[in-house]
């Protein structure tokens, strides 16, 4: 019978008035068709300027799915295998294995005059085997598959607006 166990333990301490740290670490054992498990560690850091209502952050961690439990049969079944366009060249494939991903990220949050605020985010993420089922044909059959390795790099802008009168608002790009 399949089983997936995770624990995880964090703290926050504070430096002074404005340093921040957050750590923790978390495990995780999964059991589906093969056992498989991962420590993944996470740090992150805030420094608030008071006199200017900035805040600096960022953060590190590592991130552990294991594959979806619906398409694990046929993800891992040799003879589906034999359908794939791919048989001559890799054998059809191999058992899908749990997504394991290093998420970086730099950010910082300012303070504007009439209480508008603006955030900048610069993120990168490091996959490993994540899944990225295909639907058959338009049909409501699922193909599984994974992606073996990829790297997205991206950087997030939000504005929020204050409220005034019962509505706000915020734009992001």
């Amino acid at each position: 019978h399949p089983t997936l166990f995770a624990f995880y333990i964090q703290d926050s301490v504070q430096f002074g008035r404005g340093l921040t740290i957050d750590f923790g670490v978390r495990a995780d054992r999964a059991r589906m068709l093969a056992e498989t498990s991962q420590w993944s560690p996470r740090l992150g850091a805030a420094y608030h300027v008071p006199d200017t209502g900035t805040i600096v952050r960022a953060s590190v961690d590592r991130f552990f799915q294991p594959p979806q439990a619906e398409n694990l049969l046929l993800g891992s079944s040799a003879l589906a295998r034999e359908l794939s366009p791919f048989v001559n060249e890799t054998g059809g494939g191999k058992d899908l294995e749990p997504e394991r991903q290093w998420a970086t990220e730099l950010g910082v949050n300012q303070s504007l005059p009439r209480g508008v605020r603006v955030d900048v985010a610069y993120w990168r993420r490091r996959v490993e085997s994540v899944s990225d089922p295909n639907v058959l044909f338009g049909t409501t059959i699922i193909v599984p598959n994974a992606i073996a390795r990829g790297e997205a790099n991206g950087l997030d802008v939000r504005i929020d607006l204050p409220r005034r009168r019962g509505a706000s608002g915020y734009l992001s790009y």
